[in-house]
Order: C-alpha cells, then sequence, then structure tokens
C-alpha cells in the first residue's frame, strides 16, 4: 500500500504542492493587507473561508480523479495487490489533504486569535467535547468520501456515454436514502446530526467560535459501518469483474 501511496503522490506532487502554495500566499496577503489597511473583521474571516473552502473543493477533485484513474488504468490493474489497497490508498490520501488543511485552518485562527481579530476560548478546542466532535467529523468525511467512490466505481461500470450522470444521482439518492433511514429507524434520541462548530460575528467586529455539544448515536453509528462494508465489498467485486480497462 505504501507503493500505492507514493505513485500517487509523485503523480498529484506538482498540483497540490503548487495548490498550498498559491492558498498560502492568498491567507498571507488577505491577513497582512486586512490588518494593515484596517479592515472589518467580517471581510477578513469570508474571505480567508472562501480560499479555504475553494482549496478543499479542488483538493477533493484531485483526490476523486486518482481514484477514478486508479480502477481504470491497465498498468495499475497490473499491480498484484487487492482493489481493497487502491482504495484505502485513496482514502488515506483523501484524509492527509484534510489534515493538512484543517492544519492550517487552525494556526491561521491562531494568528487572527491573537491579533484579536478572532476572539476563541482556545480551552474549547482540548475539550472532551472537541474531541467527540473531531471523531464524528472524521467518520462523517469517511462515509461520504466511501460513498463517493462507490459511485465513481458504479459509473465506470456504466460507461461512459451516461456513467457519470448516474454516478452523481447515485451518490444523492444514497446520501438522501441514509438519511431518511436514519431519521425514521433512530429518530429517539439521534443527535447525530448538526452542527459542530459555529462562528459569531458580533455587531462590534468581534468574531466567536463556538462547539456544540452531542453525542454519537449508536444505531446510525453501525448501520454506517455495515454500509461502508457492504460498499467496500461490491468496489473490490466491481473493479475484479465489471471495469473494463
Amino acid at each position: 500500500m505504501m507503493k500505492l501511496l507514493k505513485y500517487d503522490w509523485k503523480r498529484n506532487a506538482n498540483s497540490v504542492l503548487g495548490l498550498m502554495t498559491i492558498l498560502l500566499i492568498i491567507e498571507i496577503l488577505v491577513t497582512t493587507i486586512g490588518v494593515m489597511e484596517g479592515w472589518e473583521h467580517w471581510v477578513i474571516l469570508s474571505t480567508t473561508m472562501l480560499t479555504y473552502g475553494i482549496v478543499s473543493t479542488v483538493l477533493f477533485i484531485i483526490v476523486c480523479r486518482t481514484f477514478d484513474q486508479n480502477i481504470k488504468q491497465y498498468n495499475r490493474r497490473l499491480l498484484p495487490v487487492s482493489p481493497i489497497w487502491s482504495i484505502i490508498s485513496s482514502l488515506i490520501q483523501a484524509w492527509i489533504s484534510v489534515i493538512v488543511l484543517m492544519s492550517l485552518v487552525m494556526l491561521h485562527l491562531w494568528i487572527l486569535w491573537n491579533l484579536e481579530y478572532v476572539m476563541v476560548d482556545m480551552s474549547k478546542f482540548l475539550s472532551s467535547e472537541s474531541v467527540l466532535a473531531a471523531l464524528v467529523s472524521g467518520w462523517k468525511f469517511t462515509f461520504v468520501i466511501i460513498v463517493v467512490f462507490f459511485s465513481i466505481t458504479v459509473a465506470r461500470v456504466v460507461g461512459k456515454q451516461s456513467g457519470l450522470w448516474i454516478g452523481i444521482l447515485l451518490f444523492f439518492v444514497i446520501q438522501n436514502a441514509v438519511a431518511w433511514v436514519e431519521y425514521k429507524t433512530f429518530s429517539s434520541g439521534n443527535t447525530w446530526t448538526g452542527h459542530i462548530y459555529s462562528i459569531n460575528i458580533g455587531s462590534s467586529g468581534t468574531t466567536g467560535v463556538d462547539n456544540h455539544v452531542f453525542d454519537i448515536p449508536i444505531g446510525p453509528l453501525l448501520f454506517e459501518i455495515l454500509l461502508v462494508a457492504g460498499f467496500t465489498y461490491t468496489m473490490v467485486y466491481l473493479i475484479n469483474r465489471k471495469i473494463e480497462v
């Protein structure tokens, strides 16, 4: 698997490094110019969030494109490894992208906090509630990525003509179906969905970040674990038997 990760990194290194360089330049310019010129707090924060959002979207597209190329390339299919390792490799790539991006976000928040542009109780980020929120976010991210990979695999099986649209439709159908089943089956005391963090911009210009406390419901969690296992098994089968290279 490490060789697969190394191969994927070499293929995407220039794009990822270039994107992260552009991100750093933009954020440094926005923060420096905004503080020196006395921009409103919400202007700096909104521009920062928009930039991180665009970069995260591009990184997500890179991960999806990598997975799509891995399951259809002839030379990749010749490797003596199970398709599950290609799935795990792309999933780890997605996780690395998120961890790096979130580290930059936290560093940027810390800088804005020192400049008193964001009023944050830093102890909240070290609390058990924040650890729980991180675990929930991590699992939901993993679940969404697996659903995306499954949709891409099905799209490849269907073919080039209508595969793209079927894959997109399948992703939204699965997401809404899972949400509906969880609501109908585990609605009692289910706090699985909801805001983890909220950003409040006050009239005085101060900006605060608050986290919300909730529990992880066991029912929906086990249900989604079973779905991930089923999706993964199906992807391995389709890659081995149905996808033409």
